[in-house]
């Protein structure tokens, strides 16, 4: 069995990400979070990631509904 480095090859691919993006002008890519009720780890893995911003310089936004809702005015957005 081998043993990777999850660290070491998160970095290269985040910074392979990174030189794909300062190539390329013709989009402004980011990432959404979409989290629908109260599911604890749902909640953990959203906090967690709002408290780090996204190293590969994407732009993210959050968005929540405490129920699942069609309605667009139960939605709440914001940034990170």
């Amino acid at each position: 069995m081998e043993i990777i480095d999850g660290k070491a090859i998160s970095e290269k691919i985040l910074n392979e990400l990174r030189q794909e993006l300062e190539n390329d002008n013709r989009t402004s890519p980011g990432v959404a979070f979409v989290r629908v009720g109260e599911d604890p780890a749902s909640i953990s893995y959203v906090n967690k990631s709002k408290k780090s911003p996204p190293a590969s310089g994407l732009k993210a936004i959050f968005m929540f509904s405490p129920k699942a809702s069609l309605k667009r005015n139960s939605w709440q957005k914001s940034t990170a």
